[in-house]
């Protein structure tokens, strides 16, 4: 996958990373109150659903800008688009092109129906813009077009928090924990999701980073075996999980953690296979062994883009008390 501008994912990075303060309904158990509970200037919403539901998707959307004293701004791909949101939804839509000539109301809240429509300079202009005016933006992607190009993986690989929503899960209820510590929480709900489990309810744990979420992983591990709902451990398979490298954060030493591996391919052909050993922060360099066991140290600066980077994660296949056996979610090795 080719991004044609750099800093298309250091845009969205940032602002994964930034609080918006979105407020939903008070009342609000749908994609809404997950927006608000996320907390972040942008949040990617995976929508699986007909016309129907589409529509009504955005008139959430809609309620939720209003909710957080915003004022609602759709993005569309095109004229079209822009002409049918405006009619049905009774707000301010433009295209992406006129956005840059177009002055925004003083708070707003960018909303992008359809996000697969756009390519990843489109997407790239409209994190621009939301950027420069604090614009909290929810990118809406309905897998209904794949040709016009991959903003939405880029998004996804840069950290955005992603959000499922489709009718059957519209139709669930949400539980919030709040616990003094993080620790309270997590155990708590792991509690939660064991007592559903035991009931045959279909249930799903959110946790805001990727670190609680590991640590929840495990707490829902032990509360499904105190319950007897899961068996003792058959196996684990330890295995690589990709992580994101461009031009905006392969030299940086926060990108790196000891554990971490590292590939270097000449062409398609895999030349070298590196794991982190250790990080020396006052030289930029980090100290790996390759496969033969020779330890290196190897520069933060000739790090190109002939490196692929990879986290290790093991996971661990249970026996199942009700059935044969089952795959717990990974849980990322400390």
């Amino acid at each position: 996958m080719f991004v044609t501008n750099k800093d298309y994912p250091k845009f969205a990075g940032r602002m994964a990373e930034q609080s918006a303060g979105p407020t939903a309904d008070v009342n609000a158990r749908d994609i809404t109150a997950k927006i608000a509970d996320r907390d972040r200037a942008l949040t990617l919403v995976d929508a699986r659903g007909g016309g129907e539901f589409q529509s009504n998707l955005l008139s959430r959307m809609k309620e939720l800008a209003q909710n957080s004293s915003k004022t609602p701004v759709l993005i569309a791909g095109n004229v079209k688009d822009k002409n049918q949101y405006s009619e049905h939804h009774s707000v301010m839509a433009i295209t992406v092109k006129e956005l840059a000539t177009t002055e925004l109301p003083e708070n707003t809240m960018l909303i992008i129906p359809e996000a697969e429509k756009l390519n990843v300079p489109a997407m790239y202009e409209v994190l621009k813009t939301a950027n420069a005016v604090n614009a909290p933006t929810v990118v809406i992607d309905t897998h209904t077009r794949r040709a016009t190009g991959f903003a939405s993986e880029v998004l996804r690989g840069a950290g955005a928090p992603v959000l499922s929503s489709s009718p059957g899960m519209e139709k669930s209820s949400l539980t919030l924990v709040q616990k003094d510590t993080v620790d309270d929480r997590l155990k708590v709900a792991a509690r939660y999701v064991s007592q559903q489990k035991a009931a045959g309810i279909h249930v799903v744990a959110q946790a805001g980073n990727e670190r609680a979420r590991g640590q929840l992983t495990r707490e829902i591990r032990n509360a499904l075996q105190e319950n007897g709902i899961l068996g003792e451990t058959v196996a684990t398979i330890s295995t690589l999980s990709p992580v994101w490298l461009d031009g905006a954060n392969r030299n940086l030493r926060s990108t790196y953690q000891t554990g971490m591996v590292l590939e270097r391919y000449e062409g398609k052909e895999l030349k070298e296979t590196l794991k982190i050993t250790g990080i020396n922060d006052n030289h930029n360099t980090l100290r790996v062994v390759n496969e033969h066991g020779e330890t290196q140290g190897l520069r933060l600066n000739a790090i190109d883009s002939q490196y692929r980077l990879y986290t290790g994660m093991t996971i661990s296949r249970l026996r199942c008390v009700n059935s044969r056996t089952t795959v717990w979610p990974p849980e990322k090795e400390p």
